[in-house]
């Protein structure tokens, strides 16, 4: 879903036959593509209205020795 969240003008049927070849069916593609989009949608709203990020990516961010930011060792 990262082509579809980063660059979803180059998506083709062949990213879409790839992920049929893994084992996806067209509804689960169908799925994650409306939720990406969705979040998409959602977070350019949030901006377009200038509301304050909740800081949750912190959450996930690591330092250089893959610990969690802002955790102990």
């Amino acid at each position: 879903m990262e082509k579809v969240n980063r660059s979803s003008h180059e998506v083709a049927r062949g990213d879409v036959e790839l992920l049929t070849e893994n084992g996806w069916r067209e509804p689960q593609i169908a799925e994650a593509v409306h939720v990406a989009a969705l979040f998409a949608a959602f977070n350019r709203i949030a901006n377009g209205f200038g509301l304050p990020s909740q800081g949750l990516l912190a959450l996930f961010e690591t330092d250089g020795d893959g610990v969690r930011a802002g955790r102990g060792k």
